[in-house]
């Protein structure tokens, strides 16, 4: 018993011992490891580089990021990438990329697992130029101009045109030089706010001129822009612009976004046939000056300024306005001369602020009776029109100092005339007046009263009483002879009575 108990335990240690011995036998592992250690460009494959640069890893956030040098193409460059033993990587090291936006590198372990970078690459900016570094760049580009600039003198405020506050430019003025070009540095003078630079021969601005962000005065008049500058609706700041004298033909919608501070806007004397809506966006807008165009309409929306106080848009080939025109409510000085209006608004009385009407050379044949609500109305202009009769409502003008009508096709005035007593000057030159009323000389301010190539056959007595009568031209008419009373003016008051030859004076 006790040998075949041997037998049993030898057994049962041997195959124990076989056991433990199958356990500790070696298994295959695959590595895991899938880590770019080291990103580099080499001069030997970027030829643009000097010596190498290397990029920093985050390993964090696996994001990769390297600088390049000024002014560097970074379109094809070849980066030299080191990575964890066994894994591999696509895009492969020293294979060519686009670095323009941010490339994707996927790094695979032996186990097959995989991690992803983000390579992302930037070039350093210059360093700011200084403003004398701009100005020497401004000088140098345009050898033909009359600057008048020693570059050898350090102090750039003892130049001529250049204004410096707390050492930066803030105000340039350079009209009448000869100026051709404005180089993209110019958009550097970031502390630029006022500049002018007309009468020269700028053909266009540059796109870094946008970068003028302090600017509030800008006149660049007479020169030979052919359209807008689209850069100036970056410009948010400026409060006065002047493009007149050029050869812009359209205005941009994009107007309204110097909406915030402009209350200045001259564009006379280009080859604009329309306006933009937007233009009533500039409702901070005071003076808009539009003269000598092509305009045959203005936008209702013009009724929107109504902020603006001067307003010109004469030399134009208007034949009418909108009714949102009487919306301009603060108008003051309003001047349509030279166009080829028909007719005004029958609702132009609500401008009672206007002070001086300018409706010469058009083609109007009558005034609305509206415009004796001009109540602050001083001076009228309506030469070379058609107009045949005045409304009775001029005689509501009780602060009109002047009306001059010259050239139309008056036949009659109304007796409301003599309602305004603050008239001091009246020419109804070249008319076709045979009589004019008795109520005239009523007017207790007038000195000049002007008559002249009408066909007036007699004038009332009543114009005796007229005071302050300095002139009084009735020549090229039909008179024969004039009343005592008035010709005692000339006697009595030292007034100048201008008559043809052989008209008398009677009782």
């Amino acid at each position: 018993m006790k040998n075949l108990l041997k037998v049993y335990l030898f057994l049962s240690l041997t195959l124990l011992a076989g056991c433990n011995s199958d356990d500790d036998a070696p298994t295959s592992s695959l590595n895991d490891e899938k880590e770019i250690s080291v990103l580099t460009f080499e001069p030997a494959n970027n030829s643009f580089l000097s010596s190498i640069l290397k990029a920093n890893i985050n390993q964090i956030t696996n994001k990769i990021t390297v600088e390049f040098p000024i002014g560097s193409d970074i379109s094809n460059v070849v980066p030299t990438i080191t990575i964890s033993d066994k894994a591999i990587i696509s895009p492969k090291s020293n294979e060519s990329v686009n670095l323009s936006s941010i490339v994707s590198y996927i790094v695979t372990a032996e186990d097959k697992s995989s991690r992803e970078y983000f390579l992302e690459a930037t070039i350093k900016e210059p360093e700011p130029l200084t403003d004398r570094e701009i100005l020497t760049i401004f000088y140098n580009a345009n050898p033909n101009a009359s600057l008048n600039w020693d570059l050898n003198v350090n102090n750039i405020g003892s130049w001529e045109g250049v204004t410096i506050t707390n050492d930066r430019v803030t105000e340039l003025a350079v009209q009448n030089k000869n100026i051709s070009v404005i180089p993209s540095e110019f958009g550097g003078l970031d502390a630029l706010k006022k500049l002018f630079i007309y009468n020269n021969q700028i053909a266009n601005l540059p796109e870094e001129f946008k970068n003028l962000t302090g600017l509030e005065i800008l006149n660049i008049e007479n020169n030979g822009l052919g359209e807008f500058p689209t850069v100036l609706e970056h410009l948010k700041q400026l409060q006065g612009l002047s493009l007149a004298s050029n050869e812009i033909k359209s205005i941009p919608n994009s107007i309204e976004n110097l909406s915030n501070e402009l209350i200045l806007l001259k564009l006379d004397s280009n080859e604009l046939t329309t306006l933009p809506p937007e233009i009533g966006k500039l409702v901070s807008l005071l003076n808009l000056s539009v003269y000598n165009n092509k305009l045959t309409s203005i936008p209702k929306t013009i009724g929107d300024l109504n902020k603006v106080w001067t307003l010109n848009l004469a030399g134009n080939d208007l034949v009418g306005l909108p009714d949102e025109f009487a919306n301009m409510t603060d108008l003051e000085i309003v001047n349509l001369e030279y166009n080829r209006l028909t007719s005004l608004p029958d609702n132009i009385g609500n401008l009672k602020k206007v002070t001086q009407l300018q409706l010469n050379n058009n083609e109007l044949s009558l005034l609305p009776s509206s415009i004796g609500g001009l109540t602050d109305l001083k001076h009228l202009y309506i030469e070379f029109n058609n107009v045949s009769i005045l409304p009775e409502g001029i005689g509501s003008l009780s602060n009109l100092e002047g009306i001059d009508a010259n050239n139309n096709q008056l036949i009659v005035l109304p007796k409301e005339l003599g309602n305004l007593s603050n008239l001091k000057s009246v020419v109804f030159n070249n008319n076709l007046l045979k009589t004019i009323p008795a109520e005239i000389g009523n007017m207790s301010s007038l000195i000049g009263l002007y008559l002249d190539n009408n066909s007036l056959e007699s004038i009332p007595k009543e114009l005796g009483s007229l005071a302050q009568l300095k002139n009084l031209v009735l020549t090229n008419n039909t008179l024969t002879s004039i009343p005592q009373e008035v010709c005692d003016l000339e006697t009595n008051n030292g007034a100048n009575i201008q008559v043809d030859s052989g008209v008398i004076c009677t009782n």
